[in-house]
């Protein structure tokens, strides 16, 4: 979830100290208003530190290289009277838990998702109104399951969480934004779908022989990459076309 200050933010310098007892690097991410995780810092050893402009109201986290360990931080508004510098000591992360983003690709309306309690069918209520276009993040476990309802209760889908601790999984309410890729080489390619929080890809297509596609389901700024038999990268696609819509892109020699 994002917080934001009610007042005007103010530029603060934040110190973040890698105080953990055993040793393990870590570095930390700033959460956009988009819910999206970008680098901060570079990797911190144990003992060491590195500063960071922001501002308050702003939300870190501190990941492990597995991206399984992490603590969550908000940065406050400065003392008048205090420093310069907000010290934020790391020492300790704790086990990440899976995250499920729902996004509303309705044509028109909102949403709002309930968590289902398996053993007793209870319905809690998760999330605010989603609009047409947005998503909502919810931290999870693995196995549990979730309901999207129109705010007058009609049931438009049902969700089962499967994604691993750390990892995010999406569940998208309407039609999703479709992306083809076309093969235009003489070689066969693969495509890969990269992690926008690790950069590590990950195989959505088999081999695609020259003059073949691929078609895939995705997000608007989901990013992609094609790579030859070889492991070589050919080239990078960012999705741009918005929720529902269509996008083509051709792997071509530049």
């Amino acid at each position: 979830f994002c917080f934001f200050a009610e007042s005007t933010p103010t530029k603060v310098d934040v110190k973040f100290s890698n105080a953990l007892s055993d040793n393990v690097d870590f570095a930390v991410f700033w959460r956009s208003h988009e819910g999206e995780l970008l680098p901060a810092t570079k990797w911190i050893p144990q003992g060491q530190s590195e500063i960071v402009e922001t501002h308050s109201g702003h939300h870190f986290f501190a990941y492990d290289k597995s991206m399984s360990y992490f603590k969550e931080f908000m940065i406050p508004e400065p003392e008048s009277n205090g420093g310069t510098v907000i010290e934020f000591p790391v020492h300790e992360l704790r086990k990440a838990q899976p995250v499920a983003r729902f996004i509303n690709s309705l044509d028109s309306g909102t949403i709002e998702i309930f968590w289902k309690n398996i053993k007793t069918n209870e319905e809690v209520k998760v999330s605010p109104e989603i609009k047409q276009g947005e998503w909502f993040d919810v931290e999870t476990h693995q196995g549990h399951k979730f309901v999207a309802k129109t705010p007058d209760g009609e049931i438009l889908k049902v969700f089962d969480v499967q994604a691993a601790s750390g990892d995010r999984q999406e569940f998208t309410v309407g039609e999703r934004t479709k992306a083809t890729f076309f093969n235009k080489m003489g070689q066969n390619i693969r495509l890969f779908w990269i992690n926008s929080v690790t950069g590590r890809g990950i195989a959505v297509s088999d081999l695609i022989g020259g003059g073949a596609s691929h078609t895939v389901y995705t997000s608007p700024g989901h990013k992609f990459a094609a790579y030859d038999e070889n492991e070589n990268q050919i080239l990078e696609f960012t999705v741009t076309a918005h929720f529902g819509d269509h996008e083509e892109f051709y792997i071509q020699e530049l």
